[in-house]
């Protein structure tokens, strides 16, 4: 199995009480290093807004990008 993650996902914050934080990503990185699964980490690469826009309307994005 592959697990693509990058270090940037550990920098993001969602806000108080948001299930997706960094402290529960660490979680399950250490979890599942800890455990005997046969799995390779990689680096995910950096996507761009085409790709990004194929699970997302293109004006979601838009908006997101607009307030950082």
């Amino acid at each position: 199995m592959i697990i693509y993650t990058h270090n940037d996902c550990l920098r993001k914050f969602n806000g108080l009480n948001h299930p997706e934080r960094k402290e529960r990503l660490e979680s399950i990185i250490s979890s599942i290093k800890s455990s005997n699964l046969k799995v390779e980490f990689k680096e995910a690469p950096l996507a761009d807004i085409e790709i990004i826009s194929l699970v997302h309307p293109r004006e979601h994005l838009e908006k997101i990008f607009s307030n950082i």
